[in-house]
């Protein structure tokens, strides 16, 4: 019997969803991103308002609500967007996304608006969750947290 060796493809380059401040998900207080339920990833404290999209792929569903949009990378890797916490509330009025399902995606390329503020202003956490649910292993993730970082720019790999 022959055993066929799988060849490991190139690493994916990660870029930043939303200007602001990289964090671990363990820093959230959204419980279930927190306790990883969602798999591995990580959030921005967003200093800016426009969304940018953080790696190379195709829309593969959004949300109704607009908070929230999955995308499939070309490798293969699933991703999914966050946008605050709570925030599918507010019935999609502070997101204003340039996204279609099947839309190619190029990595850092601006992708919608946020009116972060008026997320605030009805009581709502801001942060910017990028989650990849197929992956249990944190060191896949190639970033350094805590870094303050500008929107659709370059923050580290997915290996």
């Amino acid at each position: 019997m022959f055993e066929f060796l799988k060849k490991k493809q190139a690493d994916e380059q990660l870029y930043a969803a939303v200007g602001g401040t990289l964090h671990a998900l363990e820093e959230s207080e959204e419980e279930v991103f927190a306790a990883k339920m969602m798999g591995e990833g990580f959030f921005i404290r967003p200093s800016s308002n426009t969304l940018y999209a953080p790696i190379d792929g195709k829309v593969a569903s959004i949300f109704p609500t607009k908070h929230a949009f999955t995308i499939e990378s070309h490798q293969g890797s699933n991703l999914l967007i966050h946008i605050g916490i709570d925030t599918v509330e507010l019935a999609g009025a502070p997101f204003q996304l340039e996204l279609a399902a099947g839309q190619k995606l190029t990595a850092g390329q601006k992708i919608g608006q946020i009116d972060f503020a008026a997320i605030e202003k009805a009581g709502k956490k801001t942060d910017t969750f990028v989650l990849f649910p197929d992956i249990s292993e944190p060191e896949k993730i190639a970033i350094t947290l805590g870094e303050a970082v500008q929107g659709g720019s370059a923050i580290g790999k997915l290996q």
